[in-house]
């Protein structure tokens, strides 16, 4: 299972920085939110944190391995990032392009092994998407896209997941099952998530990022209360406890 430090961090584009002195853990098999505002840098983070860019500054460990000192094929057989703003291939099917998830673990001619296929086929059925399979992803809609790039990422089979805006696009339904079969998957998660509801009942940990650094982090309860949600996103919050709910809710107005 992976571990996951960050400490100290700035990340930015270029030579701007964007976020800084960003500090939190993420422990085996949990949870973790991203939340702040639009502008952010929530996603600058989270591709610093993955290994895509390099952080201005602090250091990223994976289970006390520098995640930016790992060699690109096995970090991505470590960790997957699934990006807001991907376009699967138009002229690839859904089965086919959830394949390339397969590729930091297999040489060219192992790709079609029924132990690969029924991977494949697993994470497809994962996200919903079995019965358009073999349909081209450009005949998808925006939704199905969103679910099928995230079926590729599940495919990679690595412990560590981080997924930028996976709620975006989905209606309430697949935002529910999708949140679900992360959960269930055991897998260790960190997503930018900007649905602050989704953020409170689904998610073991949130970290905020405000005015360029990191507000707090920790559990739901302590971290999304009324008083920092005022602060950072201008709004006027309340923590429900219903008695026929799982997890508490937030209910959200404008101030």
């Amino acid at each position: 299972m992976s571990h996951m430090e960050i400490t100290r961090v700035s990340a930015g584009i270029g030579n701007t920085t964007i976020v800084h002195d960003i500090n939190f853990t993420i422990t085996p098999g949990t949870m973790t939110a991203l939340v702040g505002v639009n502008g952010a840098g929530k996603s600058t983070l989270l591709r610093a944190l993955a290994g895509i860019t390099k952080p201005h500054h602090g250091e990223v460990t994976l289970d006390g391995e520098s995640v930016h000192e790992i060699r690109p094929r096995r970090r991505a057989q470590l960790l997957t990032l699934v990006g807001q703003e991907e376009t699967p291939p138009g002229d690839l099917t859904v089965s086919e392009m959830v394949t390339l998830g397969r590729l930091p673990h297999l040489k060219s001619w192992q790709m079609g092994g029924r132990e690969e296929q029924e991977i494949v086929a697993e994470a497809i059925a994962m996200v919903g998407l079995t019965d358009v399979a073999d349909r081209p992803c450009d005949q998808l809609s925006g939704g199905q896209r969103r679910r099928a790039l995230l079926a590729r990422g599940f495919a990679q089979h690595t412990d560590m997941v981080m997924l930028d805006e996976p709620t975006n696009h989905l209606d309430v339904h697949h935002q529910l099952h999708l949140l679900k079969v992360l959960r269930e998957s055991g897998r260790t998660i960190l997503a930018t998530i900007h649905d602050l509801d989704l953020a409170m009942s689904h998610f073991d940990q949130v970290v905020v990022l405000y005015d360029g650094t990191m507000l707090c982090a920790g559990p739901p309860e302590e971290v999304l209360i009324p008083d920092n949600l005022r602060v950072v996103f201008d709004v006027r919050a309340y923590i429900a406890r219903l008695p026929e709910a799982i997890s508490p809710h937030l209910i959200i107005d404008s101030l």
